[in-house]
């Protein structure tokens, strides 16, 4: 796998002399004419190598290095971070999945609870109004029994009495 390599110089003849000589080993050769391009090319791409010139305008070389290397141990430190978080954020996910699944499990248990003790409530409405409706029958029936009695029993009454009066006379 090849690596980028970048030159950094103030000198265009030095920076191609070394890309000249590197770019036949297979690496990837950029080039920064000071600290500060270098500084902004860095930051926009993967930079394997750095190779610099000391003295150069806008930035010297150590100054861009210390730049660098401030910049990559705070992106390091970001990135632990960053990770420490997500694995932070993992758990609470995870463990939030779990007190969804506990609170859905209990919820599916109270449904289950309720639907039986309406079922029964039900059952038992059911019951007591059976039971209603069939005393409610009873005394309608015994009542249209005593009915078909006292009217049999006057009947009787009535004809006795017109068979006495046909009979025996007034």
């Amino acid at each position: 796998m090849s690596k980028t390599i970048m030159t950094v110089d103030d000198a265009t003849t030095m920076r191609r002399m070394i890309a000249f000589a590197l770019k036949p080993t297979g690496h990837a050769v950029v080039e920064a004419p000071d600290g500060r391009a270098a500084l902004d090319l860095a930051r926009s791409r993967q930079v394997d190598l750095v190779i610099t010139d000391v003295n150069m305008p806008n930035m010297d070389g150590l100054t861009m290095a210390d730049k660098i290397r401030n910049e990559l141990e705070e992106a390091q430190r970001l990135h632990e971070e960053a990770k420490s978080l997500l694995a932070k954020y993992q758990r609470q996910l995870h463990e939030g999945e779990k007190l969804a699944a506990d609170i859905l499990a209990q919820a599916e248990t109270q449904q289950r609870r309720f639907e039986e003790k309406m079922r029964a409530d039900y059952d038992l409405a059911v019951k007591r109004r059976t039971e209603l409706a069939v005393e409610r029958i009873a005394q309608e029936e015994a009542q249209a029994v005593q009915e078909v009695r006292t009217r049999a029993a006057d009947l009787a009454i009535r004809a006795t009495r017109r068979l006495l009066v046909d009979r025996i006379g007034d």
